[in-house]
């Protein structure tokens, strides 16, 4: 009878302490998730280059675009297509033109402190205007078709 409450405890105990140990490991990974959060934000405040957010561009036009943002000159984006890139300022700015021209389309600041974002180009319902929609703040800017 001793050597069976002997084995319970034994149990009881090793049960306890792996369940102790499961939460502490949870808790330290949640706390340093949450430190790796903070850290992107604090460089992105101070300038830093911590990586950033994910922002795509998607044509759902028939026409060839190009954009550009603060470091990098401009990209070609294919009709029907998509691309990303990742942006680690805190203050960012898209330009996107049509084929070869030499004049922007649209220009837009956007602020990275909100989650990944999406630029979409799209005709307008009655095909007059290009539509620029930015998911992250979900405002619209229009630009006549190209021709």
């Amino acid at each position: 009878m001793t050597e069976v409450c002997n084995y319970l405890k034994m149990s009881v105990r090793g049960s306890i302490t792996d369940m102790i140990n499961k939460q502490q490991t949870s808790l330290f990974s949640q706390s340093r998730t949450s430190l790796n959060r903070n850290k992107i934000r604090i460089s992105r405040t101070m300038g830093g280059t911590a990586s950033g957010i994910n922002v795509s561009v998607v044509n759902e036009t028939p026409y060839t675009w190009y954009f550009a943002t603060q470091d990098r000159g401009y990209t070609r984006i294919g009709p029907n297509c998509r691309t990303s890139y990742e942006e680690a300022r805190a203050d960012a700015c898209i330009r996107i033109r049509y084929g070869n021209q030499s004049k922007d389309s649209f220009s837009y600041g956007f602020n990275t402190d909100k989650d990944d974002t999406s630029f979409i180009l799209r005709e307008n319902k009655d095909r007059s205007q290009i539509q620029m929609h930015c998911t992250s703040t979900d405002k619209d800017c229009f630009c006549p078709i190209p021709g």
